[in-house]
């Protein structure tokens, strides 16, 4: 799965986040720069705030100063470092829409108090994922896209694409070999996406 698969703007605007992004810029570390120092495009409504007063975000640690900053292209590595500052009452729903995208080839971890960071870690490193919890980490449940959600989904898709057919149906094809993914049809939607298109 790479970067560009995560739709990081819906999980923002659905949960009533003003940021979210799965990267730093080159030459940014994560212990001196943060959401600030990114574009307006990463928050809602592409408006940036003068300051991060009651600003609630979501980002991947992906920086400078540690495994460095990361492009759309780019796969989602092994373990994955997410810092985030809104209500904890929140938590649960972000991590389940997390886990819903990226599906069951990774797990995500649940921080247990504002001091630590959300994890997502590749499902077959169980070694990782047995210390996280142990240390009080907990899973996210796997909620796949509910069938209502499914058909308004398409509805949108359908809506916002007009008389431009093509780029509906490539639209639409994403949406679905998403949700195959979701139910854990990985290695075959991979192999339809190999298929080259006529």
């Amino acid at each position: 799965m790479q970067y560009k698969d995560l739709n990081l703007k819906k999980l923002r605007d659905e949960n009533g986040l003003d940021f979210a992004h799965f990267t730093y810029l080159p030459g940014l570390c994560s212990c001196c720069y943060g959401p600030l120092d990114l574009p307006a495009r990463y928050w809602r409504k592409g408006i940036k705030p003068q300051s991060m007063e009651n600003v609630q975000y979501l980002l991947f640690k992906n920086a400078d100063n540690g495994s460095g900053h990361v492009r759309k292209n780019d796969d989602i590595g092994e373990v994955e470092y997410i810092e985030w500052n809104f209500p904890l009452e929140k938590m649960d729903k972000i991590c389940e829409e997390l886990q819903r995208q990226v599906g069951r080839d990774y797990v995500v971890l649940i921080p247990q108090n504002i001091n630590k960071c959300i994890h997502i870690v590749k499902a077959d490193r169980e070694d990782i994922i047995e210390k996280e919890c142990a240390e009080g980490k907990r899973r996210a449940k796997f909620v796949p896209l509910a069938p209502d959600d499914f058909a308004n989904e398409v509805k949108a898709i359908i809506e916002k694409n007009g008389d431009d057919f093509e780029r509906s149906r490539l639209n639409l094809d994403t949406l679905v070999h998403d949700v195959l993914k979701q139910l854990g049809y990985t290695a075959g939607v991979e192999m339809i996406e190999k298929v080259p298109q006529y």
